[in-house]
């Protein structure tokens, strides 16, 4: 089987997934809000999930839900906003500092904990055996990351 996604520009996206010769549509849906594009990527993990990462146009603006009208709304009311970081378990802290940090990043225009991965991850392809570039110091001008 091939998945392909696809963006319908800043208001949503679609995904299929082609099995021999038949196209069969396994999601189409309009975000809550606009994205950036451009911004925004996927990845496939096989056999496990479709990883999307979307860069949202109006930064600080909660979504309600992913998708318009899908029924599964959050109420921004309901969450409770009383309770400290540290009373939260270890797993929910990490994902809120993550956060934290990786906007913190963006209103710096540093790299956020992703671009900071992904720089290490070409860091080691660089000097890895094979590379044309083995032996020279690392030089991310010389690198085209679509995004």
């Amino acid at each position: 089987a091939v998945v392909s996604t696809q963006s319908t520009g800043a208001h949503g996206m679609q995904v299929q997934m082609k099995q021999e010769s038949e196209l069969k549509m396994i999601l189409q849906r309009t975000f809550h809000d606009s994205i950036k594009a451009e911004e925004s990527m996927w990845s496939l993990h096989k056999g496990e999930c479709i990883q999307v990462s979307l860069e949202k146009v109006r930064e600080g603006y909660w979504w309600t839900s992913l998708f318009k009208d899908d029924g599964h709304e959050i109420s921004l009311a309901s969450i409770d906003t009383t309770r400290q970081i540290g009373e939260f378990p270890a797993e929910e802290q990490a994902c809120v500092q993550k956060l934290m940090f990786d906007q913190r990043q963006k209103q710096l225009g540093l790299p956020t904990s992703e671009e900071m991965q992904q720089e290490e991850i070409l860091k080691r392809a660089w000097n890895a055996e094979g590379s044309p570039f083995a032996g020279t110091d690392f030089d991310m001008s010389k690198v085209n990351i679509n995004r």
